[in-house]
């Protein structure tokens, strides 16, 4: 069973979006799930081997509940999207306690969440209390709005890589002034933030040490260039953060492309 797959938990670790909880804007998203297929319910889910987390929902309010219990575990063991049109009358579904009890599920439409790699994390779904029959038009639909899903959640991961990259320990500045530290943090942050652009646009993957050196000499050009430029720093000699923030990712691309 891919539930238990250990390459589709190892991505799914990797996303790092269960402990972050629910997004507004997976709930925008299964809200739009609604208004598409006209069902009551949606919901994105992400699936370990043990729980469903639930990281939108419209329509309902559901708390972690087993994997094993749950509609979207199996709809990873899918690549199209799994749909059920009577749960009341499906042999996987007919006594799961979502059905026989409070919502009352009988008909589901889900999608897997593909990663990159090919893994499925989870999925998005349209529920309804009644039965229904989902034509070909709207599997279609349903498959691509959980790519937008993960976009969503792709975008998530890497925000959280780069607020890491600007939480760099104090003593990883040590000699810094604090302007310099935060700049550091900004750079680093900005360095991450490139080398994922270049992945994705570029299909260049620059080795990581590369980007580290690459971002020391960012690092020094900015700070050489704020200690004698008077164009660098405000009437109080801090750093400007914004031009920082204008100019790191062009320096940076340019001195990896040198």
């Amino acid at each position: 069973m891919k539930l238990f797959d250990e390459r589709r938990l190892a991505a799914l670790r990797a996303y790092e979006t269960i402990e972050m909880g629910r997004d507004h804007s997976l709930d925008a998203l299964c809200n739009l799930v609604r208004l598409t297929f006209g069902g009551p319910m949606s919901a994105v889910s992400l699936v370990d081997d043990e729980n469903t987390y639930h990281m939108g929902l419209a329509g309902m309010e559901v708390e972690v509940v087993p994997a094993q219990t749950n509609f979207c575990s199996h709809t990873i063991e899918t690549d199209s999207p799994m749909l059920v049109e009577d749960a009341s009358k499906d042999a996987r579904f007919a006594s799961n306690p979502f059905v026989t009890a409070d919502p009352g599920i009988r008909s589901y439409m889900g999608a897997p969440l593909i990663a990159s790699d090919g893994s499925a994390l989870g999925a998005i779904c349209a529920v309804d209390t009644k039965t229904r029959h989902f034509s070909n038009d709207e599997s279609e639909k349903l498959s691509s709005l959980a790519r937008t899903a993960m976009h969503i959640l792709e975008m998530r991961r890497r925000v959280k890589e780069v607020r890491d990259y600007h939480k760099l320990a104090p003593e990883d500045f040590r000699g810094c002034s604090e302007a310099q530290a935060c700049a550091g943090r900004r750079v680093a942050g900005m360095a991450q933030l490139a080398k994922v652009l270049l992945v994705e646009r570029e299909g260049i993957d620059f080795p990581r040490q590369l980007f580290a050196s690459a971002a020391a000499g960012v690092f020094d050009r900015l700070i050489d260039s704020s200690e004698t430029g008077p164009s660098r720093s405000d009437q109080t000699g801090r750093f400007p953060l914004q031009k920082l923030d204008d100019d790191v990712p062009h320096i940076f691309v340019h001195r990896l492309n040198q």
